[in-house]
């Protein structure tokens, strides 16, 4: 999937601006991601949000490694490189592993 195919619409808010979509995660709803003005991504702690309980898998640091992502404050999820696809696959195999497709 291109990049211009995978974002549905980009709303301003603040220094940034929201990017929704084509994705969906495992309850089937649009993914939403935050890109700040330097370009760098995250997806504003929702990862964590819905699965804490899973998130102390080591195979959660494998993917992030795998797509130069990292976790910052609040356990948000940050991906420097700006790269849309690559975040959004780090993201759906994150939520793979902590539960979300097996649910």
């Amino acid at each position: 999937m291109s990049k211009l195919n995978l974002i549905r619409k980009i709303k301003h808010c603040g220094d940034g601006i929201r990017i929704i979509t084509n994705a969906v995660d495992a309850v089937y709803d649009s993914i939403e991601v935050y890109q700040d003005e330097t370009g760098i991504l995250d997806d504003d702690g929702y990862l964590f949000s819905e699965y804490e309980d899973g998130w102390k898998n080591e195979a959660v640091d494998k993917i992030l490694d795998r797509y130069c992502c990292f976790i910052g404050k609040n356990h948000t999820i940050y991906a420097e490189h700006g790269d849309l696809v690559r975040f959004i696959q780090c993201l759906t195999a994150i939520e793979t592993v902590c539960g979300g497709l097996g649910r």
